[in-house]
């Protein structure tokens, strides 16, 4: 703290009298506040209770020394900027060094000019004040700095960090690792000593502002890179300002948009081809019965009838797919279900009709939220997800079904496409089968798109699946890696116990439900 200028309050610690009368009388002329004790106990005393702009301690001194007491001055709180002079009569190397390991800013020796002294004392006084508003100032950008979200790295033209926000550290946190001195390319794991069209070679080049997005390797995610040039007094560029903002949530959810366009394109035109195709199969169907009444059962004509009927009738359950998918919003009757109910009655078919090398476990939400569905749809969105996980598992593994209450607010949201905040309910299927990699989580919602052999699957089933989800006002959510198994997480609006069926074309009553 300083007093007004001209009446800086200033401590002087000695046992001699004669030094504290003159200090007082030759300080007070030149306009300082002068208070005196007699040992480096009072003068602690003084700081704590008068909070001084500067104390003059003497070195040696009765009850406590001028270095112990220079010692208990500077820790107390908000004394790190108080200027310390220390004075002595002895010219003592080794107690100068002392001194200033003890928190003294100044030395001087006696006999003390204190006239001449007290300009020094005023200077002390002044650059104290300055450092501490330096200090300040720094202290204040640095936690500015920190509290942008976005990482922000300041390095020089050599591409060397000289400083980073406290987003950069938790971004790139590697255990023992500071990101001061190091250059760009360790940091981002590159073996080159500048990157391939980066931003802030290209900032350099060319003294402008660059930008780029790109994949960072040693952080997982997409970001929008940025460099800014900055230049000194002279108009020179004299470092560059990288910046780079996670945009990984708003990829994904473009991602998905995209992905729901194109499933809503395909859906189309996959419905205006069902039609025609399905009434061609009506006519193979009905003239292969026709065919049949007059052969015998056990001929061979009547098995090659046979079969080729019971191929368009599969053809026929390939067009019904295709259907839901092309629907739209036209899902039919919905009822209020308890999934936990559809779940139970599901998990003892599949008990019975999956090979015993697979492990089926349920675990339930007991007071489980009740939610609004085409049943039918639904119980074929388990079975089509669970007939998955069966493929992914052929030496066998464990295939887990869980459900729970689940309340999203407006942040949790942004993961989940299409969803507002509120009460969901959420049914997980989870596998330890052979996992997905991102190409194929990238196509796996697209109609006819399969990793399965010839015959073994049409491709439809988690295209039907995603569109059915979607038209509940779900989201569904997979998490897949080769060797890691994958996990489908299906969100669902909960609704009120008092909830009534939706009319027939699927719309659903705002005042019956509540998300």
């Amino acid at each position: 703290m300083i007093h007004a200028a001209e009446r800086a309050l200033v401590v002087v610690a000695d046992d001699d009298i004669i030094v504290r009368m003159l200090a007082e009388e030759c300080l007070g002329e030149l306009g300082f506040s002068v208070l005196v004790v007699g040992n480096g106990q009072e003068a602690v005393d003084a700081c704590m209770e008068r909070n001084p702009d500067l104390v003059v301690l003497d070195v040696m001194m009765p009850v406590m020394d001028g270095m112990d007491a220079c010692r208990e001055i500077r820790n107390m709180p908000g004394n790190e900027y108080l200027p310390i002079l220390m004075m002595t009569a002895l010219d003592d190397v080794a107690a100068i060094d002392s001194a200033f390991k003890a928190g003294a800013s100044e030395y001087t020796m006696k006999p003390v000019n204190w006239h001449v002294e007290g300009h020094r004392l005023r200077n002390m006084i002044s650059s104290a004040a300055s450092r501490r508003e330096v200090d300040l100032t720094r202290r204040e950008w640095e936690r500015t700095f920190d509290a942008v979200d976005d990482i922000v790295i300041i390095l020089d033209l050599d591409l060397r960090v000289i400083q980073s926000n406290a987003a950069a550290k938790r971004a790139i946190s590697i255990e023992g690792f500071s990101l001061a001195g190091h250059l760009c390319s360790e940091i981002h794991g590159c073996n080159a000593e500048k990157c391939g069209h980066c931003p802030l070679s290209k900032a350099i080049e060319t003294g402008e502002h660059q930008q780029a997005k790109r994949f960072d390797g040693c952080r997982s995610g997409s970001y929008l890179v940025s460099a800014h040039p900055v230049r000194d007094e002279s108009g020179a560029l004299s470092r560059i300002v990288y910046m780079a903002k996670d945009i990984t949530l708003q990829e994904r959810l473009r991602e998905e948009v995209l992905r729901s366009k194109k499933l809503s394109a395909l859906g189309t035109l996959s419905g205006g081809l069902a039609h025609d195709f399905n009434n061609l199969l009506q006519v193979i169907i009905g003239n292969a019965d026709i065919a049949t009444l007059d052969l015998e059962p056990d001929s061979e004509p009547f098995d090659c009838i046979t079969e080729i009927r019971g191929a368009a009738v599969r053809g026929r359950e390939i067009i019904d797919q295709l259907m839901t998918i092309a629907r739209g919003g036209e899902d039919g009757r919905r009822i209020v279900v308890s999934l936990n109910i559809m779940l139970t009655e599901l998990f003892s078919m599949m008990k019975r009709t999956f090979p015993s090398s697979i492990k089926l476990e349920m675990e339930t939400e007991p007071h489980l939220d009740l939610t609004l569905v085409n049943k039918v749809q639904f119980e074929q969105v388990i079975m089509n997800l669970a007939i998955n996980a069966r493929h992914a598992m052929p030496d066998g593994g464990l295939l887990k079904f869980t459900t729970k209450n689940i309340t999203l607010d407006e942040f949790s949201c942004e993961s989940f496409p299409g969803l507002e905040p509120g009460r969901y309910i959420c049914l997980s299927v989870a596998d330890t089968g052979c996992g997905m990699d991102e190409n194929t989580r990238e196509h796996m919602y697209e109609p006819f798109f399969t990793t399965k052999k010839t015959g073994e699957g049409s491709g439809l089933g988690l295209a039907s699946a995603y569109g059915v989800v979607q038209r509940h006002g779900g989201s569904i959510v997979c998490e897949s890696a080769p060797g890691k198994g994958t996990r489908f997480d299906i969100y669902l609006p909960a609704c009120d116990v008092g909830a009534t069926p939706a009319p027939p074309d699927g719309t659903i009553n705002s005042e019956s439900s509540s998300r």
